[in-house]
């Protein structure tokens, strides 16, 4: 879940009918960052602050796969797991900053940072050893070879999709992992 309640002033809202929250109360029943939902919209889990984990202000690449989250939260930039009601902080990653994450077993590959890395694809092993970057890094290119600028994308499991004008496109891990393992 990501809420930015960000600004000056004081802020208030209704609450199913009850008296409105201030934006002080807000922020600090919002303190976990990321949550898991039943059908009927009831939370069913939160993320553990106090469980020694790193604090999650931003969460940009999520991904789920199958019943689990997998996300790389902003600040510190860890690769983390969520299944049931068990976290696992895997690491620091070796690429912070990424806007997106595909996931097949231990491997990772995140993609998109800031600037003229928008399209970079960095691909990641998990071990007993923490999280390691393996193989080259490589660049996303359209089909015809045109640079891929500003494209939407959304990754599920190891599936990226990427979206330009109307136009859907769709490539997956191990094909990254293909380019990058040979350059």
């Amino acid at each position: 879940m990501r809420i930015g309640l960000f600004g000056t002033g004081h802020w208030a809202i209704e609450t199913h009918g009850k008296a409105s929250a201030t934006r002080r109360e807000i922020l600090d029943s919002f303190r976990c960052t990321l949550a898991r939902f039943n059908h009927d919209l009831t939370v069913d889990w939160l993320y553990p602050h106090d469980a020694g984990l790193p604090y999650i202000s931003d969460c940009y690449p999520l991904n789920l796969h199958g019943e689990t989250a997998h996300f790389c939260p902003y600040t510190d930039f860890h690769v983390q797991s969520a299944s049931g009601e068990k976290v696992t902080d895997w690491g620091p990653s070796p690429y912070p900053s990424a806007h997106s994450m595909l996931v097949s077993g231990a491997d990772r590959a995140l993609l998109a940072g800031w600037g003229s890395e928008y399209d970079v694809v960095t691909l990641l092993r998990i071990g007993r050893d923490g999280v390691r970057r393996i193989g080259g890094q490589c660049r996303i290119a359209l089909p015809d070879g045109i640079e891929a600028q500003r494209l939407r994308y959304t990754c599920r499991g190891g599936d990226l999709h990427a979206f330009s004008r109307g136009t859907w496109y769709r490539t997956n891990i191990d094909e990254l992992q293909a380019v990058a393992l040979n350059s």
